[in-house]
């Protein structure tokens, strides 16, 4: 099952809107896995220089470890101590910085990697 919040600005905190979430959900079954992604745009060009202190910060903000080799600098794979590991995962948190038209999309997602989802 899908599940596809929009919000005009980040919520202020995602503990209780995630246990909201899982409440609702609750009376339809087990609850299952969880995954989430989050995603912001912006208009123009994203400088390397401001990508790299976005995703700089968000690992800290996290306490992750970069898992990547670091070949791809738009996407970044990390490991946080703060999320569940799926099994047989190396990392469960990816970032990324993508393209569409003149407008660019940063995209947070657990367990990653973006792709998956």
């Amino acid at each position: 099952m899908g599940l596809s919040c929009l919000y005009d600005r980040f919520p202020t905190d995602l503990l209780p809107l995630t246990r909201r979430i899982r409440a609702a959900l609750a009376a339809f079954g087990p609850p299952g896995e969880w995954a989430w992604t989050v995603r912001g745009r912006g208009r123009g060009r994203m400088g390397e220089e401001v990508w790299r202190m976005m995703w700089t910060r968000v690992l800290r903000a996290m306490a992750a470890v970069r898992r990547d080799a670091g070949e791809n600098a738009w996407l970044i794979a990390a490991y946080s101590p703060l999320l569940p590991l799926p099994a047989g995962a190396t990392g469960n948190l990816a970032l990324s910085l993508s393209y569409e038209k003149s407008t660019w999309i940063v995209t947070l997602s657990h367990p990653g990697p973006v792709e998956s989802f």
